[in-house]
C-alpha cells in the first residue's frame, strides 16, 4: 500500500526485481463473464477486459465481435494511469504509465514500456488494444512466457544473484503459478516445496456487490456474519459479506463443500 493511500485501502502493485523495457511483467488467467452482469457490478465494471470473437466470422459473416472477461492475478489492482491532455512533450501529452497490457485468448499479458526498478509501482495503461491499428486481432502463436524459456531474462538473471538488504541474494517472487489441471480446466500449482503448515500465498481481495457476487460466483467465497455475545446480546462485528481473491486465489480447484 502506498503511505498516502494507506487510510483508503487501497491495494497496488510494485515490481518485485528490476525488469527490462518490453519485458514480460505478468501473466493474467482471464474469467469469461457476462457483460450485463458485469456493468452492473461496481467493483467490476472498470475492469472488462475485452477480445475478438472473430472465429466463425467466415461462416456467419458478422465481424467485430468481443468477449468479456475480468483478469484474476494482480490485473485488477493495477494503478490505471492518467494523462495531461493540456501538458505535452514533443507534442505528445504527459502520462504515467509504465506498463501495458494485451490480451490473447484466455490470458492478459502485462509488459513493461520502459526499464522499471525493483520496489518501483508498475502503472497501466488501461486501453483495450485487442488490435492492430489495421484492425486485425493481434497473433501471439510462438510467444513463450519467461517461465518456459531455456533460461531467465537477463535482467531477472541479474537480479537473482544480486544482494538484497541484509539477504546475500533477492529472493525468486511468486512461488505459485497456474496452468492446465487434471481436476478442472485449469488450476494453480507450487512453484517450491512447502512444509505443512506454511503460508503459500497471500491474496488481496475485492468485496463484492451482490451483481458482482453473481457474475463471479465459480471464483469468490463467501464470508458469513461475525457475531459476538456481549451480556445476554448478540452483536453482529462484521456483516456476511462475498470476496473475490486477487493473486491466484479465485483460481484453486477445490472440494464440494
Amino acid at each position: 500500500q502506498p503511505p498516502e493511500e494507506a487510510r483508503q485501502g487501497h491495494w497496488r502493485v510494485f515490481a518485485a526485481r528490476p525488469f527490462g523495457a518490453h519485458e514480460l511483467v505478468e501473466v493474467c488467467p482471464l474469467v469469461e463473464v457476462d457483460s450485463e452482469s458485469c456493468l452492473a457490478s461496481m467493483q467490476l465494471r472498470m475492469n472488462i477486459v475485452e477480445t475478438p470473437a472473430d472465429q466463425d466470422a467466415c461462416h456467419t459473416g458478422k465481424t467485430g465481435r468481443v468477449k468479456s472477461y475480468v483478469p484474476l492475478g494482480y490485473g485488477m489492482l493495477y494503478q490505471q494511469s492518467i494523462e495531461l491532455e493540456d501538458v505535452q512533450l514533443n507534442w505528445t501529452p504527459v502520462t504515467n504509465f509504465n506498463c501495458k497490457f494485451i490480451p490473447v485468448g484466455d490470458h492478459m499479458y502485462i509488459y513493461a514500456t520502459r526499464n522499471i526498478q525493483a520496489d518501483e509501482e508498475l502503472i497501466l495503461e488501461y486501453k483495450r488494444a485487442f488490435r492492430t491499428d489495421e484492425g486485425m486481432p493481434i497473433d501471439f502463436t510462438g510467444f513463450t512466457p519467461y517461465w518456459c524459456r531455456q533460461q531467465q531474462p537477463e535482467t531477472f538473471a541479474k537480479a537473482l544473484v544480486t544482494p538484497h538488504g541484509p539477504r546475500k541474494v533477492r529472493p525468486i517472487p511468486g512461488r505459485v503459478k497456474f496452468g492446465k489441471s487434471q481436476l478442472h480446466d485449469r488450476g494453480i500449482f507450487a512453484d517450491a516445496a512447502y512444509k505443512k503448515g506454511e503460508i503459500i500465498e497471500m491474496c488481496p481481495c475485492f468485496v463484492l456487490d451482490k451483481n458482482g457476487a453473481v457474475c463471479m460466483q465459480d471464483h469468490c467465497f463467501h464470508l458469513p456474519s461475525v457475531t459476538v455475545d456481549v451480556e445476554g446480546r448478540s452483536l453482529t462485528k462484521r456483516q456476511a459479506r462475498y470476496v473475490l481473491p486477487l493473486g491466484y486465489g479465485g483460481g484453486y480447484n477445490h472440494l464440494a463443500a
